[in-house]
């Protein structure tokens, strides 16, 4: 008989891990084991109850963020036990009846090495049961658990149902098999740390040309968007219909940065804004902590409702104002939202938004996959993070994708390099190297690497 361990990373919040927790101990029937990384130091509420569930656990002395908690699942898994399958799931997530027996039943009987559960989430059923509305806040966040309105959906109960190959799914619920592990080894930890934020009543243009407020802006809304990189040398970038793929709320030390026609801005340090090159013809991203006074922003000039596709540079008419001033705000309530054109329009500038890394190097190294449409979960979408006061902030741990482009020479899906950093090894600090490889087979430099990009 297989041996499976299901494992959960956790910060705070400890209301979605109870229901994580009991939604897979209710819906599967094969044999598993539990093992949950408790990844917010002082956690003692989630640790007591672990305790007191006799689930086995392992608690963070600082925030090392999500890969390294990661790293510590596979450890157990692979390194001091030699568990035959791997389920990770989040703790925003609820097993449906089913979901996880069928993972396991395809792996048994299938040469596939990772196999994916799927989506329902929050949007879906909100669509399909508005009247459920009432237990969710404007930014979709559950005030009320007691409804278990995801029980309403039923579509589950459907005979297994695999489609493939391809990674659906990540970290959300999906199965590994060990030779995963044994082809790619562990989690990058090698990701900037970015959100991109920015404070909550700023206007964020809508794909129908208006002005909402980015506290208002859901997940799935369509808005203007802007190509992160032109599509060929010297070409402009272009316009392009964009989708609000994920959002949450943090905190972060913001800059006010304000042009020369009055508007202003006000975003955390190492949000990337759109510049116009000093010398020549063209635009670069930069920091917001690294403008200066007279550098030139690049500004949406939209004037057709036939938008999409037009170039943002104008022929006749300058799309670019100077910055007049830079102000130190201090620490301010913030949001970060992740669009599907890696860039769009903030109160009329053009801004930049914040893993890929294990999926490419998986498909690099030959990991087979499918998905499962009957294996279904209900998704919070990490309302666990920004429900309470931030797991993955500006500290913790998302993927760069300026750093990705620099490992892989491009955008996810647009890889010119078959090898990390093209073959060469990268020096990322003093002491710290990062091996041109594309298994990760050691964990020996990893609280180094964090270090490096928490002090950055």
């Amino acid at each position: 008989m297989s041996k499976t361990l299901i494992g959960i990373c956790t910060f705070g919040n400890l209301p979605f891990s109870k229901l994580a927790v009991e939604s897979v101990r209710n819906t599967t029937t094969k044999s598993f084991d539990f093992f949950l990384v408790v990844g917010k130091p002082g956690d003692t509420a989630t640790i007591e109850w672990l305790e007191q569930e006799g689930i086995k656990h392992i608690v963070h002395d600082k925030n090392w963020g999500f890969p390294c908690a990661l790293n510590d699942i596979y450890d157990y898994a692979w390194i001091e036990n030699d568990y035959d399958y791997l389920v990770i799931m989040g703790n925003d997530v609820i097993v449906y009846p089913r979901a996880i027996d069928s993972l396991i039943e395809v792996a048994d009987t299938h040469d596939y090495d990772w196999i994916c559960a799927s989506q329902y989430e929050i949007r879906q059923l909100l669509e399909e049961f508005p009247e459920y509305q009432k237990y969710f806040d404007s930014a979709c966040r559950v005030t009320d658990f007691s409804h278990r309105c995801w029980e309403r959906f039923e579509n589950w109960d459907r005979p297994i149902t695999v489609v493939g190959p391809g990674m659906s799914d990540v970290h959300n619920l999906a199965l590994y098999k060990k030779a995963v592990f044994e082809k790619v080894g562990y989690i990058d930890v090698g990701y900037y740390p970015a959100y991109f934020c920015l404070t909550p009543e700023t206007p964020i243009l809508t794909d129908d040309l208006k002005w909402k407020s980015l506290e208002d802006i859901k997940i799935g809304d369509g808005i203007v968007g802007v190509d992160e990189y032109p599509e060929a040398p010297r070409a402009s970038r272009s316009y392009r219909q964009a989708i609000v793929e994920n959002k949450r709320k943090l905190k972060a030390d913001c800059l006010k940065i304000t042009l020369a026609d009055g508007r202003s801005v006000i975003c955390s340090k190492n949000h990337k804004w759109l510049v116009k090159r000093p010398t020549a013809e063209g635009y670069f991203w930069r920091e917001a902590e690294k403008l200066y006074a007279g550098m030139r922003m690049c500004i949406s000039l939209i004037a057709k409702k036939s938008w999409d596709g037009v170039r943002i540079r104008s022929k006749y008419t300058k799309n670019y104002l100077s910055i007049i001033d830079i102000e130190n705000v201090g620490i301010k309530d913030v949001i970060d939202i992740q669009v599907s054109t890696r860039a769009f329009v903030a109160n009329g500038i053009v801004s930049h938004n914040s893993d890929n890394d294990y999926c490419r190097r998986s498909a690099n190294l030959g990991v087979t996959s499918c998905t499962l449409l009957n294996a279904m979960y209900f998704h919070f979408w990490s309302r666990t993070i920004f429900q309470e006061d931030g797991g993955s902030n500006h500290e913790f741990f998302r993927a760069n994708s300026t750093f990705y482009r620099m490992k892989w020479g491009g955008p996810f899906g647009k890889e010119a390099f078959t090898e990390p950093f093209n073959g060469y090894d990268f020096i990322l600090c003093p002491g710290v190297v990062l091996k041109s490889e594309t298994k990760i087979s050691s964990r020996h430099q990893e609280k180094d690497i964090i270090t490096y990009w928490m002090n950055r």
